[in-house]
C-alpha cells in the first residue's frame, strides 16, 4: 500500500499521470512483469553488489540464534516504536553508532506484523537474529514492548494519505 500510494503520487508529481488509481495500476504492472525486479538488480550491480544474493536470498549466512518475539496480548497493532527497534538492531550488531564500528551481517530483526495487523496472544510479532546467546532474552522482551497493541480498529491506508496530504 505504501509503495503504490507514494509511487502513484510521485507519478502525478512528475506529470506522468493525474489519475492515482491508474498510476497504481501502472506500478503493479511493472512489478508483476518483473521489470521492477530487473531494475533493482541493475541498481545493486551498479553499486558493486553481488546480485546472486538478490536472486537467492537463502545463500545469506544465518544467525546462530533466531528467536521469536511473541505477543503478550490480543488486538490490533497500533504502532511500532522505531527508536526501540533501531536501538535493539544496533545492540545486536546490525547497525552502528559510528562509521568505524563493525556490522554483524547475521544480526538483525525481522518484523512479522505491521500497523493494522490483528494479533493473538502467543503469535509471533518478530524475530531477533543474533550469534550472542546473552543478548536473546533482553532483546526479545524489549522488542515486544516496541509493539503497541490496541482493541480499536486501525486504518493503515488512511495514515499514508494523512502524511501525503499533511
Amino acid at each position: 500500500d505504501v509503495i503504490l500510494t507514494l509511487g502513484a503520487y510521485m507519478i502525478k508529481a512528475a506529470k506522468k499521470g493525474d489519475n492515482i488509481q491508474e498510476n497504481k495500476e501502472k506500478i503493479l504492472e511493472v512489478i508483476e512483469s518483473g521489470k521492477a525486479f530487473e531494475k533493482f538488480k541493475e541498481m545493486v550491480a551498479a553499486q558493486g553488489g553481488d546480485t546472486d544474493y538478490v536472486d537467492d536470498p537463502e545463500i545469506f549466512k544465518k544467525s546462530k540464534y533466531i528467536m521469536p518475539v511473541l505477543a503478550t496480548e490480543s488486538g490490533t497493532v497500533e504502532s511500532i516504536d522505531a527508536d526501540i527497534v533501531g536501538s535493539i538492531a544496533v545492540y545486536l550488531g546490525a547497525g552502528r553508532m559510528k562509521s568505524e564500528g563493525d556490522i554483524n551481517r547475521t544480526a538483525g530483526i525481522t518484523l512479522n506484523k505491521k500497523i493494522g495487523d490483528m494479533v493473538t496472544v502467543g503469535e509471533t510479532l518478530a524475530y531477533v537474529h543474533t550469534d550472542d546467546d546473552t543478548k536473546v532474552n533482553g532483546t526479545t522482551q524489549n522488542l515486544c514492548e516496541a509493539f503497541k497493541i490496541t482493541n480499536k480498529k486501525i486504518n493503515s491506508k488512511q495514515r499514508i494519505l494523512e502524511i501525503i496530504n499533511g
